[in-house]
């Protein structure tokens, strides 16, 4: 005798929170076979849909589950959900709005809402989204998911404050609530200390989970870009430094660098102990990508300490070396980025293994770490080129004195140049979206330009550089004296070799006798 239909779904909901999802499905398409239309069984099988994130399975089978009962409102929110993940806003009001007319104060139905009016970034629609998930926490009795929504739906709005304190709030509460706490880590507000320490904690508990692994794994990485930018940095700045300043305003700018320095590394340092044993003995381990890290990183720091010195006793060759600890970093980061990419492929497949559906069918084979990393490194690709804007512009400055100042702006250049196009190498395995071949070329054009515009940069750079290098080695032009000169004199006899003019003749003039007038006697 068949299992009555409410402990089938039971045992098939029983199934799906711990993640055999395989096993919920079974069971409820063995039941499915005696009962097609039993609206219960096709609702379940819908959330197992929803579970593998098969969105168009999921509008299917709650569609077929509304068919069968008219009056599920159930049915109608989980059409909602599959609709809001399909981008298809228009079936999810459709929806939203028939539930809201039977129960105008059903929380999940007004955030669902909020999240429609999300796309409205006018201020009148973030204040109608605003009202309407506030009003969803009033009648939600406190149940963390709700915040955690609020908060990300203010992340949404560019309010990170707020969404810092709708967070806050929640722990307060719920201070071991795992997605809030995992919330907050994606906070920009949130250090990275303070994530890693947080979900540190939470992987002490759930070794296993693979969200958690690939989270935490994320945050090394994002330490490790954060200290090792100091690599090309720096030398970047010793450059700046002798191209622009001198006497004791370029000493005190170099020592500050060299200061700023030695505190990133005190910070590597202690982060390196704070982590946990395991991943303390991966950095110590001898595997490939690490020893390209070690290798480049020392290449680098020693790089720019050595150029620094040279350049500060004005020696010109010392530019060279600046540049060479940029092509350090760029080991550093072309390694790093290799073992991000894998990272994130193993995190894909392990939560695919739990939850299947989770890696995309097109084509891709990316998961949600493949993706997030793809985003970060299309960011990082479309923002850093902009940002070196600044060094590419004194990288083109002509070199002129052949002094240790235009090295200095000819190494900035091409430094800038090196960053900017390693950037833009990182996002390559990304620009490719399959079945879009024009998103694919759009992709491309979009990198293809600042590609080129950097190359010129480089090669301007490297020319100057060489020209500077070339005219010092050959000596340096004869430096003009500014001291007034003494007043310029005629020695005596200098004109004595020549002729003399001829005298100038004299006229004498002769004296004329002029009669007298006699006087005019008066009359009368």
């Amino acid at each position: 005798m068949a299992d009555p239909v409410e402990g089938v779904v039971y045992r098939a909901e029983s199934f799906l929170a711990v993640g055999q999802v395989d096993r919920a499905e079974t069971l409820l398409r063995d039941e499915l076979t005696q009962r097609p239309d039993d609206a219960l069984l096709l609702l379940s099988l819908a959330k197992v849909f929803e579970s593998r994130q098969q969105w168009h399975e999921v509008v299917r089978t709650a569609t077929a589950a509304l068919e069968a009962n008219p009056q599920s409102l159930n049915a109608r929110m989980s059409i909602a959900w599959a609709a809001y993940s399909l981008r298809d806003f228009d079936l999810m009001k459709q929806h939203l709005d028939v539930v809201l007319a039977h129960r105008p104060e059903q929380p999940t139905a007004l955030m669902y809402l909020a999240l429609h009016g999300s796309r409205d970034r006018s201020a009148a629609g973030k204040a109608r989204t605003r009202e309407l998930y506030r009003l969803s926490l009033q009648h939600a009795g406190g149940d963390p998911w709700y915040t955690m929504m609020a908060a990300r739906i203010e992340i949404w709005l560019a309010n990170s404050s707020e969404a810092r304190r709708l967070v806050d709030d929640a722990l307060a509460q719920n201070p071991t609530d795992s997605e809030l706490l995992e919330l907050k880590t994606e906070l920009a507000s949130t250090s990275i200390d303070e994530s890693m320490n947080i979900v540190g904690g939470l992987l002490a508990s759930s070794p296993a989970d693979p969200a958690l692994r690939a989270r935490f794994d994320t945050l090394v990485a994002a330490r490790r870009r954060a200290v090792t930018t100091m690599l090309w940095l720096a030398p970047a700045l010793v450059g700046l430094t002798i191209a622009f300043l001198g006497g004791p305003f370029r000493t005190g700018a170099l020592v500050a660098i060299g200061a700023a320095s030695f505190t990133v590394w005190g910070i590597r340092n202690a982060s390196i102990q704070a982590l946990p044993p395991a991943y303390r003995a991966d950095i110590a381990s001898k595997v490939g990508w690490r020893a390209a890290v070690r290798l480049g990183g020392r290449t680098s720091a020693l790089s720019t300490f050595l150029g620094a010195i040279l350049l500060a006793f004005e020696v010109v060759p010392g530019a060279w070396l600046l540049v060479l600890a940029a092509g350090g970093w760029t080991v550093v980061r072309l390694a790093s980025m290799r073992q991000e990419r894998r990272l994130a492929s193993r995190a894909d497949a392990d939560l695919a293994a739990v939850k299947p559906g989770t890696v995309s069918d097109d084509g891709s084979g990316l998961g949600p770490a493949g993706r997030s990393l793809g985003d970060l490194r299309w960011r990082h690709a479309v923002l850093t080129p902009p940002l070196l804007i600044p060094f590419c512009i004194v990288g083109l400055i002509p070199a002129g004195s052949f002094d240790e100042g235009d090295a200095g702006r000819a190494a900035v250049g091409m430094i800038a140049a090196i960053v900017g196009i390693t950037a833009l190498v990182g996002v390559a395995p990304w620009v490719r979206e399959h079945g879009k071949p024009s998103v694919t070329g759009w992709r491309l054009v979009r990198l293809s330009i600042p590609t080129v515009l950097l190359t010129v940069v480089f090669l301007v750079g490297l020319a100057n550089l060489v020209s500077v290098a070339s005219g010092s080695a050959s000596g340096r032009p004869a430096p003009i004296d500014d001291e007034p000169s003494a007043p310029a004199t005629i020695p005596p006899g200098y004109f004595d070799d020549l002729e003399s003019p001829a005298p100038i003749p004299r006229f004498t003039i002769p004296e004329f006798d002029l009669p007298s007038i006699p006087p005019v006697a008066p009359e009368g």
